[in-house]
């Protein structure tokens, strides 16, 4: 309810631009983390959001992915 586990796999070093959008299409948080070869794991506080649906897009620079997020 208040936090998200994020897991990620990577091949190379890169930096991860995280960002959180409302409904309504607004940036409601980001944050970016330097992640290494491997899985990378990052804890994400959710507990300033109102309950609801929201989209995490996740970027590493050369690859995006967008993954739906319900708060409850």
């Amino acid at each position: 309810k208040g936090f998200s586990n994020l897991t990620i796999e990577l091949s190379n070093p890169s930096k991860i631009m995280l960002s959180i959008s409302d409904a309504a299409g607004r940036t409601v948080q980001s944050l970016e983390f330097a992640g290494s070869k491997g899985l990378n794991q990052k804890k994400i506080d959710l507990s300033k959001l109102a309950g609801g649906s929201y989209m995490l897009k996740v970027n590493n620079g050369s690859e995006v992915q967008t993954i739906s997020l319900i708060k409850e």
